[in-house]
């Protein structure tokens, strides 16, 4: 189930071009010695419900014109589907995510259900090298990055 560790009202930087909420994901898959984010990379800690992040953003809605997901990694959790959904569909606004490019199935559907209209990756270094993996802190299978890239590069997101 998707743990998410907190939310932002309001940002000018996290989706280019418009003012957006940013709701973080706990949990990654990777663990870079230069996170950003280094208190999301587990699973552990405070958690808040999928309904008051909900609920917070439709109370923003006259003062933002978009939503960030980020972590962590949000496309560890098959679930931020429902959330990407009710944000796109109840809400009514676009959806940026930030993502590691580790799975690139659940970035395939999100891209194929038209499910966001904006995507990041942070490509770590260059994949299938020594350097991704001292970079990801993991031993990473760069054919998942290869395939996020190529998804990415193929869409019209």
């Amino acid at each position: 189930m998707i743990k998410i560790g907190g939310i932002i009202k309001h940002s000018t930087r996290d989706y280019p071009g418009r003012i957006a909420s940013v709701i973080f994901i706990r949990g990654c898959d990777f663990r870079c010695p230069f996170c950003h984010n280094p208190e999301l990379i587990y699973t552990e800690g405070d958690v808040l419900s999928p309904l008051s992040v909900s609920n917070t953003i439709k109370g923003l809605k006259k003062w933002i014109d978009g939503v960030c997901i980020t972590g962590g990694e949000p496309l560890l959790y098959p679930d931020v589907i429902d959330l990407i959904n009710y944000i796109k569909k109840e809400i009514a606004l676009p959806v940026k995510i930030d993502t590691n490019g580790n799975h690139p199935e659940m970035l395939e559907r999100i891209i194929d259900e038209g499910l966001v209209d904006y995507i990041a990756m942070d490509i770590k270094h260059i994949p299938g090298t020594e350097g991704y993996e001292k970079a990801t802190g993991k031993n990473v299978f760069s054919e998942n990055i290869i395939n996020s890239i190529n998804l990415l590069k193929n869409s019209n997101i």
